[in-house]
């Protein structure tokens, strides 16, 4: 049987528009895949035994926290950072959870950033308010790709940037490297980081209300 011109033409588009999809995809896939090689390569250069002026943990899990009061430990003088810590928590319960001889004044714990570009927002500021010229981000080791290229775009070239990763890279091929490839390919493709980012990178800052002065023996005392 004979197939109508317009059947056969429809037929030939579908299966037109099904190379061009899939085509599209393989690009997509290797792009992502050699980026995150890429910037895996960066991390791993970018690592150094040597002691930085700050550690910055981007709070995720305990281990990051622990890697970086830890390294602080052995740079006497150096700063931690917690960045994106819960916000019910605050620097007394870091003191308490976690055992360590870094002073608590040494140590900044910020709990606006809601994702990683947040936790490369609160980092920048933090290294530019304390004169900081070296940082080391900590971070987990399949995380730490994409915290180098959202870090990078927003610290200043005066400032060092340094790694620390907790745990393995994502061996080849594995599930997990394949969603953190597409989730740092996501960063840069507009669409795809608008339908990847559900929150705000920092949440909003409530200003502190201004309290009333409270003197010893009461605003109205007076004294002879």
């Amino acid at each position: 049987m004979r197939i109508p011109f317009s059947k056969k033409a429809a037929m030939r588009g579908g299966v037109v528009v099904f190379a061009v999809a899939a085509g599209t995809a393989a690009s997509v896939h290797f792009s992502a895949m050699r980026e995150y090689a890429q910037f895996e390569n960066k991390v791993r250069t970018s690592q150094t035994d040597e002691p930085t002026d700050g550690y910055a943990a981007y709070a995720g899990t305990t281990e990051r926290i622990e890697a970086a009061l830890k390294l602080a430990e052995n740079a006497p003088g150096s700063r931690v950072l917690i960045s994106g810590g819960h916000p019910s928590y605050g620097l007394d319960d870091i003191m308490e959870s976690f055992e360590t001889s870094v002073d608590a004044d040494r140590i900044t714990f910020l709990s606006y950033a809601q994702n990683t570009k947040g936790n490369a927002m609160e980092t920048r500021t933090w290294a530019r308010t304390l004169n900081l010229s070296s940082v080391t981000i900590v971070t987990n080791a399949d995380h730490a790709p994409r915290a180098y290229l959202e870090t990078e775009k927003v610290l200043p070239d005066s400032i060092s940037m340094h790694f620390h990763v907790v745990g393995d890279f994502p061996e080849e091929g594995s599930l997990e490297r394949i969603k953190q490839a597409y989730k740092l390919w996501c960063v840069d493709t507009p669409i795809c980081e608008s339908m990847m980012r559900q929150k705000k990178p920092v949440r909003p800052i409530t200003p502190i209300p201004k309290q009333k002065p409270v003197f010893a023996d009461g605003p109205d005392a007076s004294h002879g």
